[in-house]
């Protein structure tokens, strides 16, 4: 015997084989609150063993139901809630805790939840969480040895800098420790809602990055040096390189130089030729009319003299003379006697090393200083200084700011043309059609005009030098001549006569000369090589 509900009727079946009485059949519609049993049909169906509607049942009598899912993984489960009708005994959070029992739930039930769920509404429910297991800590490569390079100047009491005859670089000695291999840790496991263990992703194991020049232990897990050299660190590979030393000068019979470590010329950079490092470079004697880049530090003990001579460095640039040249250097500049209408680029400072060297013509840029016994020279040579700016935005602003102005111009003659039909807008209207239409066609060309000068103004903005506590200036310890053009930030200010032992800075946006005391000038604390 088997009883299904459809909608509001109760069906009976009674199978072929069955032997059902029509009092057991009344017993059970009784039992289940089955009402208006239609006793005749209850007898068709016993008859006829076909199913047939012989009741009827009351919805609100419908006892209420429970069931927990547990999802795959084991790290959730579910409630579904099927609410009693109202004549029925309402579910209860005991209900609710013994259901969770029977379905093998014991981690992660959040009871406080249980307390306050809706038991009278249909509904789906998070009541357990499990914990996840936390995956282990990859392996790791840990260097033994310090694989930074520092080149640092001595402030002296004259106010110039007094630097190492050599400089020095940290190296490493055959057979030295470089690495070693940090094991990876197992991680901690988790557990599912029903207490079962999850096992965690243990790390992965590293392996050192070998490159050339090294040497790896037997178990694998410790790279030492296997010549004496230079300390080199990638995020691909550790190596051990010697320097690369040219005996003479670059010229035909050596070619360009192009060397991803640290290049020694003991001779001289001749015209045409090139020397690109990727550590830094030593040029013991000129640079004439060549190009020297590093990724470091340059530093030239003669001079750099003409017009195509190019000096560039990722860090700091040191020569003894600029004529004509060209100097970039990301952090500081230093020149030991001169420059001569030289173009000098220092992302942070420019300084003469000696208190009665000087600058004079070209144009010098520093983000933070200029510091020279002299600046500009007698006769009022042309010397322009700007400091506070990075000079290497420098030359992008002043691009913008042309640009700027020919935009205005242009935007001028065309806002003349169609100033009377902007405010006039009936006046397009009553033109002719071919008229209309090219006064149609300014009109867009000026919106366009209007957004692209916008777009200018806001870039200049963004370039221009933010307000700090760096007070940038420009130090004359000697003289400061006619005819030097200093500008500070966006202040400008033309010497017009001798001024001796002055620094300019801004003060209240305008360029104001303050006397130089005798203490020594600071300089970069360091320089990177």
């Amino acid at each position: 015997m088997h009883w299904e509900q459809r909608g509001e009727e109760v069906w009976l079946t009674v199978e072929p084989e069955d032997v059902t009485a029509m009092e057991e059949v009344i017993r059970e519609a009784d039992a289940a609150g089955y009402e208006q049993l239609d006793v005749g049909a209850v007898e068709v169906v016993l008859q006829r063993r076909e199913p047939g509607a012989v009741a009827r049942f009351d919805a609100r009598r419908r006892a209420g139901a429970l069931a927990v899912v547990v999802d795959p993984t084991g790290m959730t489960a579910t409630l579904q809630v099927s609410a009693a009708g109202e004549l029925a005994a309402p579910l209860t959070p005991a209900a609710v805790e013994v259901t969770l029992a029977e379905a093998g739930v014991k981690l992660g039930v959040d009871h406080l939840l249980l307390g306050a769920l809706p038991l009278h509404v249909p509904g789906e429910y998070l009541v357990a969480t499990g914990w996840e297991p936390a995956p282990g800590r990859d392996g790791q490569v840990e260097y033994t040895v310090t694989v930074s390079q520092e080149f640092r100047p001595q402030a002296r009491r004259d106010g110039g800098v007094d630097f190492h005859s050599v400089a020095t670089i940290p190296d490493v000695q055959n057979g030295q420790l470089l690495a070693v291999l940090v094991a990876p840790t197992a991680g901690t496991p988790g557990r599912t809602v029903r207490g079962e263990a999850v096992p965690a992703e243990p790390g992965a194991d590293a392996t050192l990055p070998t490159g050339e020049n090294v040497t790896v232990s037997e178990d694998g897990r410790r790279l030492y040096a296997a010549i004496d050299g230079l300390l080199e660190v990638t995020a691909e590979k550790v190596s051990v390189r010697p320097d690369f030393v040219v005996p003479g000068d670059v010229d035909f019979e050596t070619g360009s130089i192009s060397f991803s470590g640290d290049v020694v010329v003991r001779g001289s950079v001749q015209p045409g030729f090139r020397v690109h490092a990727g550590g830094r470079v030593v040029v013991m004697g000129d640079v004439e009319d060549g190009e020297v880049q590093s990724e470091s530090l340059v530093w030239v003990r003669g001079a750099v003299v003409g017009e195509h001579s190019v000096v560039r460095s990722a860090g700091d640039v040191k020569v003894r003379t600029v004529h004509h040249g060209r100097l970039e250097a990301r952090r500081s500049v230093y020149v030991e006697r001169e420059a001569h209408e030289a173009t000098i680029l220092a992302g942070v400072d420019l300084v003469f090393e000696g208190a009665r060297n000087r600058i004079s013509g070209g144009a010098a840029w520093a983000g933070h200083q200029v510091v020279a016994g002299e600046i500009g020279a007698v006769g009022g040579v042309a010397t322009r200084v700007n400091v506070g700016i990075d000079p290497f935005t420098a030359e992008l602003l002043e691009a913008l700011v042309a640009e700027q102005a020919e935009h205005e111009r242009t935007a001028d003659r065309v806002q003349l043309a169609v100033a009377p039909f902007r405010q006039r807008p009936e006046a397009l209207a009553a033109l002719p059609a071919d008229r209309r239409s090219a006064v149609e066609r300014l009109l867009t060309i000026a919106s366009s005009l209007e957004a692209q000068l916008a777009g200018i103004k806001d870039r200049i903005v963004a370039l221009q030098p933010g307000e700090d506590d760096s007070r940038p200036r420009v130090v004359a310890r000697q003289a400061l001549r006619p005819g030097v053009v200093i500008a500070v930030r966006a202040a400008r200010y033309i010497v017009r006569s001798t001024q001796h032992r002055v620094a300019a800075t801004a003060i209240d946006g305008r360029v104001t000369l303050v006397p130089v005391g005798s203490e020594p000038v600071p300089v970069a604390p360091a320089m990177s090589i």
